[in-house]
């Protein structure tokens, strides 16, 4: 993942990460995808019981992968 980096460690900034600005479009969207997987990923691993809120997001963080990686599969040639 070295498209995007953080800025500093310990930064308490609103954002610390910045994105290679030389990333393509493409790549961007392939990025994008692996990053809500991760997300996905590490709120199974977690195996705690979520409350509402955090169920609500999770659940929209998958129907994002979704829709990231439906952009990805377009983005292929057929």
């Amino acid at each position: 993942m070295d498209n995007v980096v953080s800025d500093s460690p310990s930064s308490a900034a609103t954002n610390p990460f910045t994105v290679n600005e030389e990333l393509s479009f493409e790549d961007a969207w392939v990025r994008v995808a692996e990053l809500l997987q991760c997300a996905v990923a590490t709120s199974q691993v977690l195996g705690q019981p979520l409350a509402v809120p955090q169920r609500a997001v999770m659940h929209l963080v998958e129907m994002a992968k979704m829709v990231a990686d439906r952009a990805v599969e377009c983005m292929q040639p057929k």
